[in-house]
């Protein structure tokens, strides 16, 4: 069987790996609260276990108290049961499942009704704990980034049913939302009053689409093997890259590692930028340098996390040290 070797994408990203303190006691707790609600049977749920996501929560956010961290690690768990969950459905399904979120998130307060699926209810249960401490601005911005990330997933199985391969920018253009990365920038910042001097600032806008783009490449060469075995290739990047390129898997893989980094370089230019901003609030000054704490502490992250689990490679220890995978 052929064989090839993930280029070393974050060689050069200057940010070591760090952890939340409260890690692995808390990711236990979350896992224990979403097995509660039998929403996977026992084989689907030990294989969803051994994605670890209360350790990606962990080094995603390193810095949360542990309240925050608990929520975080449920809506990190409950993120990717929705993507496995929408895996498998048609459009019709996805668009039904997208406005009975949306009325959750809109509705906190409002009663949980007889139709509502499993899902449906981790959601409720999660958004009515997440809102008891998020500011209106924070819950703003989780709902914005909830409608994109969600509707962007309804496109994309609407892409599936219609075997529909999109070119390289069309794919990126929505790659960037189905990625769930906007989401977790939101989580971060959602008990705290993050002003639109800082939120809407271009050269803030500008580091958190290149940081998007960072994780997404990276997820995507990682994912390959993964979506190859169950036949969901057609959505990840190397694909889209080789039909419209007529490049092999490995030329693929050489363009991605190209276009992560000029990404990293665009991140590395706009840092002195946004350290020399200089607000009258001493405040704001202090918002904006934890907020792109966070955004740049993202890739890292993602990265180790990518390698420190079995969603994507079994033998993960092994492909971290030599990068190679069998297809």
């Amino acid at each position: 069987m052929p064989t090839v070797r993930l280029p070393e994408t974050m060689a050069r990203w200057p940010f070591p790996r760090r952890i939340n303190p409260h890690f692995p006691v808390v990711a236990e707790e979350s896992t224990a609260w979403l097995q509660s609600f039998k929403a996977l049977s026992p084989a689907a749920q030990r294989a969803f276990d051994r994605g670890n996501f209360g350790l990606l929560t962990a080094l995603v956010y390193p810095t949360l108290g542990r309240a925050q961290y608990r929520i975080a690690c449920d809506t990190m768990n409950m993120l990717f049961l929705y993507d496995d969950y929408t895996d498998d459905m048609d459009e019709a399904g996805v668009a039904a499942l997208f406005e009975a979120a949306m009325d959750v998130l809109l509705h906190p307060h409002k009663p949980s009704l007889p139709t509502d699926s499993v899902l449906i209810q981790v959601i409720r249960d999660l958004w009515s704990r997440t809102v008891r401490n998020a500011t209106a601005t924070g819950r703003r911005h989780f709902i914005d980034a909830w409608t994109l990330y969600a509707g962007s997933v309804r496109e994309e199985t609407r892409d599936r049913d219609q075997c529909r391969v999109r070119t390289i920018e069309e794919h990126l253009a929505f790659r960037r939302y189905t990625i769930g990365v906007e989401l977790c920038y939101a989580m971060f910042e959602i008990e705290i009053d993050l002003p639109d001097v800082i939120y809407q600032h271009p050269l803030v806008r500008a580091l958190r689409d290149a940081v998007v783009d960072i994780v997404l490449l990276d997820n995507d060469m990682c994912s390959y093997q993964k979506e190859l075995k169950t036949g969901n290739e057609v959505q990840n990047i190397l694909t889209v890259v080789m039909r419209q390129e007529h490049l092999g898997l490995e030329g693929a893989l050489e363009w991605l590692a190209r276009k992560h980094q000029q990404r990293v370089n665009d991140v590395l230019s706009l840092l002195p930028q946004l350290a020399s901003l200089i607000f009258p609030v001493e405040e704001v000054s202090q918002m904006l340098a934890a907020y792109v704490d966070h955004v740049v502490n993202f890739p890292r992250a993602n990265d180790c996390w990518n390698f420190e689990n079995e969603r994507y490679f079994v033998d993960w220890s092994q492909v971290k040290q030599d990068r190679m995978i069998t297809l």
